[in-house]
């Protein structure tokens, strides 16, 4: 079955058929640029050391690794390395082991990777060093095993055109899922529908690639990607609806603040609240108080009556909504939007710059499940067993 966050329309997909199991045990981390577009920030440091929110942006990128269960990374510097080298040591303080292969200010991404290959594993996990997307590397590697490739390019969906180029798109797919056109510097066809996605920068990669790499100086987009794996079939893409961040300038750089900035958010389904409103309000009352962002998600309220009580009874009861979200479709629409699909989550994410995997999702419905697994959102379910109350009350635990 392909996976809920990949490609719609696989029709013709090739499962491999030797059952394999890909272990991924690897970053690599290219980081040598001189990061351009935020020149007064790189003066005197590379651009994934360029602070954001007090910390550098680096630093978000090997938290996340370590808790995807990577153990080593291997981090390609050029421009400035020494400040990625000094603040990173061995990777000890981080709880991960980091590895360097140091290059020239001037080299083009391709062959920083191409000058590490002694230093690869069989499999790794291959990122820009500008871009964060909150990563289930399981997940990766699930659809990965489901061909017979060497590479797989992870890419935002980009339906609601908040990708890094607005309405351009990157990636052109056939139906089994191959990438096979990857044009970032083919205006005329950015704009063309057949080409859907952008290139979040996540890749997992067969060693194999290596001797496909040209000789000379080359860029990994260009020289790998559009010109070696797309044209012979051997890149497969693995899509997200999840939104990222990104630093590539002053203005992306301010919305990766907002979005890696601490939050406190649940999803509450409107059946919770709709079927036993006077039992949730000590639930709303508690998240209320420890600073949690509520927001309600449900489909079409069948009675407005009811719904505009609830928006009165709040009220009167000082307990703020953030925002209530609901489709408005009818169920033979096949929307995205109708739960338990998750498109509404996803549209909250990218209105409000929520990272999901970071948020709580409580429902009665026990379809609420696949919500948390296709956004994932730790997802916790009403019972007999577990009141609303007692699951707000095990969820602040955690926070304090």
């Amino acid at each position: 079955m392909v996976s809920k966050t990949s490609f719609i329309g696989y029709a013709n997909i090739q499962f491999n058929k030797m059952g394999k199991k890909t272990k991924i045990k690897q970053a690599v981390i290219v980081a040598g640029g001189k990061g351009s577009r935020l020149k007064s920030l790189t003066d005197d440091r590379p651009k994934p050391m360029v602070l954001v929110n007090g910390r550098p942006f680096l630093e978000y990128l090997v938290r996340m690794l370590v808790a995807n269960g990577l153990k080593e990374v291997l981090i390609l510097v050029g421009y400035k390395g020494e400040k990625i080298i000094e603040h990173f040591g061995d990777g000890s303080k981080f709880g991960i082991k980091i590895k360097y292969s140091i290059g020239t200010i001037e080299e083009n991404n391709g062959t920083r990777l191409k000058n590490a290959t002694h230093l690869l594993d069989k499999h790794f996990l291959f990122m820009y060093c500008d871009i964060y997307w909150p990563l289930d590397l399981e997940k990766l590697i699930r659809h990965y095993d489901k061909y017979d490739v060497l590479g797989m390019m992870t890419l935002y969906n980009n339906k609601d055109n908040r990708g890094e180029y607005g309405t351009r798109n990157l990636v052109q797919l056939t139906t089994s899922g191959h990438i096979i056109n990857y044009g970032p510097w083919q205006d005329d066809v950015l704009y063309s529908p057949t080409f859907k996605g952008i290139d979040l920068g996540y890749y997992i990669l067969n060693r194999d690639v290596v001797p496909l790499m040209p000789k000379k100086d080359f860029e990994f987009q260009g020289g790998l990607v559009s010109q070696k794996l797309a044209p012979n079939k051997e890149l497969i893409g693995f899509g997200t609806d999840h939104t990222y961040c990104t630093i590539t300038d002053i203005n992306f750089l301010k919305m990766a603040e907002k979005f890696l900035a601490p939050k406190r958010i649940i999803f509450l389904g409107y059946d919770v609240l709709n079927e036993h409103f006077s039992k949730t309000l000590p639930a709303l009352k508690m998240l209320q108080a420890n600073d949690y962002k509520i927001f309600v998600m449900g489909n079409k309220p069948d009675h407005t009556k009811s719904y505009s009580k609830i928006k009165s009874e709040l009220k009167r009861q000082k307990i703020q909504i953030k925002r209530f979200y609901f489709c408005s479709h009818h169920p033979k629409d096949r929307c995205e939007c109708r739960l338990p699909r998750a498109g509404l989550f996803f549209q909250a994410a990218g209105d409000h710059h929520i990272n999901l995997t970071e948020s709580f999702f409580i429902d009665s419905n026990k379809w609420s499940s696949f919500i948390g697994e296709e956004t994932g959102c730790q997802t916790l379910i009403i019972s007999k067993k577990d009141s609303l109350l007692k699951l707000v009350k095990r969820i602040v635990a955690l926070d304090f």
